[in-house]
């Protein structure tokens, strides 16, 4: 049996509630993030930006599947935001050392996300490698995952409470 199953029903709520508002907030963040650095910096139009997480299902066919293939990016942008603020904070219940240390930690497992994201899943997918990457996209990719991802979980985590009692 899982043992979320055997808390009772208000730690769930507050678990299941705690993701959700995280993982929506660091959609959102992250979203802003990468509509500032790649559209109004690199001029990438946002309906590509997002169609390109959607060619990691389906590969270079998403930047012609027009609004279509972006709102699946966006869908696909959330549910990858509710994995990863799922991850942290379950982490955070269940591991002392990052409960005392929520928001060191939130910062390094936002660093983690990028670097996960970057070389594992996305290298993995059908996406065709990025172009037009410098080191100041990547430096700014580390520090807004760090910043936009990783101390927004650590800020909600540690403001709900969450423990693993």
């Amino acid at each position: 049996m899982s043992a979320i199953a055997n808390r009772p029903v208000t730690l769930r709520t507050t678990l299941v509630g705690s993701v959700v508002v995280a993982g929506l907030i660091i959609a959102v963040l992250r979203q802003l993030d990468v509509f500032v650095v790649y559209g109004l910096l690199l001029k990438v139009p946002f309906l590509v930006q997002l169609q390109f997480i959607a060619s990691g299902l389906l590969g270079p066919a998403a930047f012609a599947g027009g609004l279509g293939s972006a709102l699946l990016g966006l869908s696909l942008h959330v549910v990858f935001s509710l994995v990863i603020a799922a991850v942290f904070i379950l982490a955070a219940t269940r591991l002392p050392v990052l409960r005392r240390n929520l928001i060191l930690g939130g910062l390094l497992y936002g660093v983690g996300v990028y670097f996960d994201m970057n070389f594992v899943v996305t290298p993995l997918s059908a996406a065709p490698p990025s172009e037009g990457i410098t080191l100041a996209v990547i430096v700014e990719g580390i520090i807004g995952h760090a910043l936009l991802i990783g101390l927004p979980l650590a800020v909600i985590a540690r403001r709900n409470a969450v423990d693993g009692t």
